[in-house]
C-alpha cells in the first residue's frame, strides 16, 4: 500500500524533478472542508501516485542520495546560460506600464490607496478595489 502526499496550501511551489509523474495530491485551502470528497475521488489514482512519491524520495531525497542530487542539482544549475540585460533593457523595464501597475505607482492605484487611508479613519475593516495588499503592507502606519 502506498502512502500519497496529500498539500493543503495556496503558495506551495512543487519540488522540480526530471521525472514528470505526479507524485502529490494539492487541495486549495479554501477547500479543506472538502478534502475527504476530493481524496475520495482520487481514490483510483492512490497507487500510482504514491507509488511515484516514493521512487522520487529514494531516487533524490533519501539520506543516501540527498547530497549527490544536491551536488547534482547546483551543476545543473550553474550551466543555464544566463545573459545580462543591457541598460537599455533595464531603462524600459523601469519605464514600463507593468512595473508601475506592479508596484502601485499608477494614478488609479495611488488615488484609491490615499481615498482608503482616510476611509479607514472611520471605518477600519474597507478595503477600496484597486488597493493591492503590497501596497498596504507598504504604506502600513507602523513601518513609518
Amino acid at each position: 500500500m502506498a502512502r500519497v502526499p496529500v498539500i493543503i496550501a495556496d503558495d506551495w511551489i512543487p519540488f522540480s524533478f526530471p521525472e514528470t509523474a505526479p507524485y502529490y495530491i494539492k487541495v486549495p485551502e479554501s477547500e479543506i472542508q472538502r478534502l475527504p470528497e476530493i481524496l475520495q475521488a482520487r481514490r483510483a489514482d492512490a497507487e500510482a501516485i504514491g507509488r511515484n512519491a516514493r521512487m522520487l524520495w529514494e531516487r533524490y531525497l533519501s539520506p543516501s542520495t540527498r547530497a549527490v542530487s544536491l551536488v547534482q542539482s547546483l551543476a545543473n544549475f550553474s550551466k543555464i546560460n544566463r545573459t545580462k540585460p543591457t541598460f537599455d533593457a533595464y531603462r524600459e523595464r523601469w519605464h514600463s506600464r507593468e512595473l508601475r501597475r506592479q508596484l502601485g505607482w499608477t494614478f488609479p492605484q495611488r488615488t484609491a490607496l490615499r481615498v482608503e487611508q482616510h476611509v479607514r479613519r472611520h471605518f477600519p475593516a474597507v478595503k477600496v478595489p484597486g488597493v493591492s495588499p503590497l501596497m498596504r503592507y507598504r504604506n502600513a502606519p507602523n513601518l513609518k
